[in-house]
Parts: structure tokens; C-alpha cells; sequence
């Protein structure tokens, strides 16, 4: 007698047929599942958002002749793991492309230099971690009209 083994003909056959049918059934949604908790379990869902910072506010002022800045000051957010904080400036309600991270997170001030003269800009101001960030500060400030 023959030791070897040998495989059942339409062995194969079923297994990828039923892959198959299990494959079409969860591409219509014919197949329906469901899962219960035991009794007297709970489940967490995280919003994912970090404290927002407080007391965002912004000061123009001459940065020498012909050239203005704005400092821009804030209380930290309390969110001990946020990594630092995402900074964005309109120019007359305009976004004017700058997007700036600040590190570390215990940065509160930070100083626009080179800035247009007798111009409206504002700032959006939110900390993030990784994909999480925390509700967006806003504050707006002109420039002086005439920097001498």
C-alpha cells in the first residue's frame, strides 16, 4: 500500500467556494453580525481635543522705519501632553499662507516682525497633539498707520 498522502480531490475546491461566499455576503451586506457586551461592562469614547488656551491677545506696534509687528500673547493650554501649538495669520481677513508650529508647549508669546503698516491682520491659535487639537483662539490687532 502506498504511504503517501494524498489530497482529496475538491478538497481545495470548498475552502476557496466558501471564502467566496463569505466574501460575497459581506460585499452586499447579506451578512449581518452582532456582539453584545456582557453584562455590566462599559466602554470610553475620547473626543480627541486638548484645552483650548485662554487670554489670547494681540498688540501692534513700530518695528522700526517703515515696518510694524504685532506681539501675541496667551495663558498655556492645560492639556499636559500636547506637544506645542499651531499659529495662523490673515492679513486684512485674508489667510496670507503662514502657518507656523511653535515648540515647546510652554511657549506663551511669540512676536510677528516685518509686517505691513496700517494693516488689519488676525491670528487663529490651537494646540495639537499628533492628530488631536483643541478648540481654535482667535484675536486681531492693526498695525500703526505710520512708523517713523
Amino acid at each position: 500500500m502506498d504511504s503517501r498522502r494524498r489530497r482529496l480531490p475538491g478538497r481545495r475546491g470548498i475552502s476557496f467556494g466558501l471564502t467566496l461566499f463569505v466574501c460575497v455576503l459581506a460585499a452586499t451586506g447579506a451578512a449581518r453580525a452582532s456582539f453584545s457586551w456582557p453584562t455590566g461592562a462599559t466602554a470610553a469614547v475620547s473626543t480627541a481635543t486638548l484645552a483650548p488656551v485662554s487670554g489670547f491677545s494681540a498688540t501692534g506696534a513700530c518695528n522700526g522705519l517703515l515696518s510694524a509687528k504685532a506681539t501675541l500673547t496667551w495663558t498655556a493650554t492645560t492639556s499636559a501632553f500636547a506637544a506645542g501649538y499651531k499659529l495662523q495669520r490673515f492679513k486684512n481677513g485674508n489667510p496670507d499662507g503662514s502657518l507656523t508650529t511653535l515648540n515647546p508647549v510652554s511657549t506663551a508669546t511669540v512676536t510677528e516682525t516685518s509686517l505691513a503698516t496700517g494693516t488689519s491682520y488676525s491670528w487663529n491659535l490651537y494646540a495639537y497633539y499628533q492628530g488631536w487639537t483643541s478648540p481654535v483662539a482667535s484675536t486681531s490687532a492693526t498695525t500703526p498707520a505710520v512708523c517713523l
